[in-house]
């Protein structure tokens, strides 16, 4: 199993890729453990190369390739992960994701086509 982690104060997000080459996102509490694994994306497909930013009030922006394309899921402290979408219709494949999060939660995803 690949795990990816990024730590930002009191938040820890990770994403699992696992054997089916899906992805889950678990948070952990300011008070500490672990939450329970959330699917960001059921697409159909392996989803891979995911890539994770966050804000420094927690904020957070997953993107990844499925299916030659690029999708994205967010989360909200408070509110917790949202509903995958699907970011780039370009035609052909798309790979490579990256993603930035400024300090306002803005996000801005970047892929080669």
């Amino acid at each position: 199993m690949l795990r990816m982690k990024v730590r930002l104060g009191a938040l820890v997000l990770a994403l699992a890729l696992a054997a089916v080459l899906s992805l889950s996102g678990i948070v952990e509490a300011p008070a500490g453990g672990w939450g329970t694994a959330t699917p960001i994306e059921t697409a159909s497909g392996a989803a891979h190369d995911p890539q994770v930013a966050v804000s420094p009030h927690g904020d957070a922006i997953a993107v990844w390739e499925q299916s030659d394309s690029i999708y994205s899921n967010r989360f909200v402290p408070g509110v917790g992960w949202g509903t995958a979408a699907l970011i780039e219709t370009s035609p052909g494949t798309a790979r490579k994701p990256a993603v930035a999060i400024d300090r306002s939660g803005d996000a801005w995803a970047a892929w080669e086509l």
